[in-house]
């Protein structure tokens, strides 16, 4: 999917200043707001409260980190103007500038603090996953878009649990049953994740050997991210379902829906797709049912910093479903493609979550 780049063209000068002066200027305050912005970033997260450097108070700090990111924005916004308003800019220049402008952005845009908490109860085990083959889209708005393969990774939550949160701790290895990696899987805590809704009239789910045959509405969701190297979700993705099951018929969807947690300014959606999808048959006297959807979502960037090239985030699936028996399913493979640049960026982080019975 990488899109048609214009000719080069030449260097464009503002008449008494050139270029070169602005990539000079552009280029320290954007790196003295980084700097200052981990550095504030830093702080900040190592205690509840404010903290300050000796006699170097975070106010200034966040003061200078400001002041320094908008100047680099719009030096760099004025340069890419610039550069771009003719037939077309040499690589170069279109990739020192659009660097100016994503760092000076970096900076200046809060960060986001959901993936700095600890995971309670959490080891680090080795998850074995699916691996799903790359195929090229056949049909619809993306043919002939060819899809990466992926490993897939599978959480599941039974009645009575609440959450489960798995963040990688190695790179994916392929296996001759599939593929695995290193994850520190645990429960996230209560105030990091939506709360636990009042059942309804439905009766409780029984802990006992007996039936369930009065039906019970229960939902949750399956939320995923992928991070840059100062924790800022880039992209992020989430589906949610609510399903009624009985220990005696099939499993239904009441409602299967995505959106998104939050993103980065850059990234936009290529491609979005949400299906439902249910099973049901009799085994025996037992009801072998699930039901929910899936989603395939591809994320697109085209000024991700130090890259030259466009960078793409595939959300392919993220699966959710219900069982008959109360147990909540999460599936989800995210790969991430485009030039060398792509391996600042993390190997997503996902949780299962329920939110009724």
């Amino acid at each position: 999917m990488p899109r048609q780049r214009r000719k080069s063209g030449h260097d464009v000068t503002l008449p008494g200043f050139p270029v070169v002066l602005i990539f000079l200027i552009a280029t320290i305050t954007a790196l003295i707001s980084f700097l200052l912005g981990a550095m504030l970033k830093t702080l900040l997260l190592r205690s509840g409260h404010d903290v300050t450097l000796p006699g170097f108070p975070v106010v200034l700090i966040f003061l200078i980190a400001t002041i320094t990111a908008l100047i680099s924005f719009l030096l760099g916004a004025m340069l890419k103007t610039l550069l771009l308003r003719k037939e077309g800019a040499p690589m170069k220049s279109r990739t020192v500038a659009t660097f100016l402008i994503s760092v000076g952005t970096i900076a200046a845009q809060p960060q986001d603090r959901r993936t700095d908490y600890s995971l309670i109860n959490s080891k680090v085990v080795t998850v074995k996953g699916t691996l799903r083959p790359s195929y090229r889209v056949t049909s619809g708005p993306i043919a002939g878009t060819l899809i990466p393969d992926a490993c897939t990774i599978h959480l599941s939550l039974k009645p009575g649990e609440r959450a489960v949160e798995a963040r990688p701790k190695s790179a994916v290895r392929r296996t001759p049953a599939g593929c695995e990696l290193e994850m520190e899987v645990g429960q996230p805590p209560e105030d990091q994740i939506a709360p636990m809704s009042p059942p309804p009239s439905s009766p409780a789910v029984p802990t006992g050997p007996n039936l369930v045959l009065n039906p019970v509405t229960s939902a949750g969701y399956l939320q995923a991210h992928v991070r840059d190297p100062v924790f800022i979700w880039t992209t992020s993705e989430e589906v949610d379902l609510s399903w009624t099951w009985t220990q005696h018929n099939c499993a239904t969807t009441n409602s299967l829906s995505r959106h998104v947690p939050a993103f980065f300014s850059g990234w936009y959606i290529y491609f979005a797709t949400l299906r439902t999808e249910q099973s049901c048959q009799m085994d025996g006297r037992h009801w072998l049912t699930t039901t929910g959807g899936y989603s395939v979502v591809i994320w697109e960037d085209d000024s991700f910093p130090v890259c030259t090239d466009s960078v793409y985030a595939f959300y392919d699936p993220m699966e959710i479903y219900g069982d008959g028996d109360g147990n909540l399913f999460g599936n989800y493979s995210i790969t991430i493609e485009g030039p060398a640049c792509t391996s600042l960026l993390s190997i997503p982080d996902a949780l299962l979550v329920r939110t009724l019975n």
